[in-house]
């Protein structure tokens, strides 16, 4: 495990040595919601840490910037390429309002309608790469896993808590222990703040990893086996006490980068809102505000506790 942690090293200063020359490179094109250092991050994962004893799972795959990132690292990957492993790229595929500002000045902006499928955007995105990929187009709260071992599982689909619960009973009994990698994409976002008390409660089976410098997103290795009670376990917000929410995000927010710790603090309002906690919310807001802490996710937050 010492030795993947080196290797997972490695990463850090590549993402750094690329970002000079993001604007050369292809990935820096792709249509996608996830930042140059991110896709940087999947290319070289695929290349040079991958070994193929499991899948690449890719939940949320959208347009495929996080798809074709790790297809173009895969296909530079010397060590599996007598095995062809394959890259498994999920999504529902459905076209949501919120996704038009990520296609304007594109091809697709204004060709989509709510509810439409637009996995002919992402088949069109990823036609270079297809023999990497296998494409599915699926409920994730319904899906059932039958693929095998993952090594690696990009989240960018837990958007509920029953996509919570469906992808842990679903992909993390495949995840294999000292070698498997797990990537929340969401883990700095004000919306999704289930992911950090998930992470909390599982914080003895996951060890947080080098992952892209960046800060907005959080990789984690496993380190040992979890048993069936846990992964069975189906998760609702009453699981969690007062005490144990606090120390969620306390721990989230030292993993990440200053520069990401507004997004927590976000997600952190969120919570207490959720919890019929709008009084709490605006109240933690407000002390926000008076310690000038300023973040993009924490102006939305600020709008939506205005009009609830």
């Amino acid at each position: 495990m010492q030795f993947l942690k080196k290797q997972l090293r490695k990463i850090a200063p590549v993402v750094k040595f690329y970002r000079k020359y993001k604007k050369k490179n292809k990935i820096s094109s792709l249509i996608g919601m996830t930042s140059i250092e991110e896709r940087f991050y999947y290319e070289n994962y695929a290349e040079r840490i991958y070994e193929g004893e499991g899948a690449i799972v890719d939940l949320g795959c959208w347009f495929g910037s996080t798809t074709i990132s790790l297809a173009i690292g895969l296909a530079k990957n010397n060590k599996v390429r007598k095995a062809k492993p394959k890259i498994y790229a999920l999504d529902q595929f459905l076209w949501e309002d919120w996704m038009v500002p990520f296609v304007k000045e594109t091809k697709w902006e204004n060709y989509f309608k709510v509810n439409d499928t637009f996995i002919q955007a992402f088949e069109e995105n990823i036609n270079k790469y297809k023999k990497h990929i296998v494409t599915q187009k699926v409920d994730l709260t319904k899906f059932k896993w039958q693929a095998g071992k993952i090594e690696f599982l990009l989240i960018d689909a837990m958007k509920s808590w029953d996509l919570l619960n469906a992808i842990q009973q679903n992909f993390y009994p495949y995840l294999i222990p000292e070698k498997s990698i797990i990537l929340h994409q969401d883990f700095c976002h004000y919306y999704t703040y289930w992911i950090h008390l998930l992470t909390y409660r599982l914080k003895d089976f996951f060890s947080p990893v080098d992952a892209t410098n960046s800060g907005s997103s959080v990789a984690f290795l496993l380190t040992k086996k979890m048993p069936d009670f846990v992964l069975d376990h189906k998760y609702v917000l009453s699981d969690f006490s007062e005490d144990e929410v606090e120390k969620a995000f306390e721990y989230s927010l030292s993993l990440v980068d200053d520069n990401a710790k507004g997004a927590i603090i976000a997600a952190k309002i969120m919570y207490y809102k959720a919890s019929n906690g709008l009084e709490k919310a605006r109240k933690y807001l407000d002390e926000v505000k008076e310690k000038g802490i300023v973040h993009y996710d924490i102006s939305i937050v600020d709008d939506i506790l205005k009009h609830s």
